[in-house]
């Protein structure tokens, strides 16, 4: 791209600083560009919200009562406690904490241990 009579014209004319300019320029407009076409593809989906609704109905019985077992008296003297926390106590990884209870006894939801 370098022309004699510009050259002679202008000695002093980069052509490689407009080429680097022109360069920068067209990388601005094809990230500006890929933005809007990302931003557009990700929001596509909005439109289509009314085909994915869930219309399935479902026919329960809400009228039937089932009866919970009552629950057991708590002792006044119970507690549930951090047995190797201390309050503020300042803690590193990997952290083992250990809980006790005081009073009460601990069992699984079924029974089973």
């Amino acid at each position: 791209m370098n022309d004699p009579l510009v050259s002679k014209l202008f000695p002093t004319f980069n052509h490689s600083k407009i080429k680097f300019k022109k360069t920068i320029v067209m990388k601005k407009i094809f990230f500006a560009g890929m933005s809007i076409v990302s931003i557009i593809s990700c929001n596509s989906s909005a439109d289509k919200t009314s085909e994915n609704m869930d219309t399935t109905t479902h026919n329960m019985d809400m009228t039937s009562t089932v009866t919970m077992p009552p629950m057991p008296e708590v002792p006044a003297n119970a507690k549930v406690y951090f047995a190797n926390l201390k309050d503020g106590q300042t803690v590193t990884s990997p952290l083992k904490i250990e809980m006790a209870v005081e009073a009460l006894s601990v069992d699984t939801a079924n029974g089973k241990i």
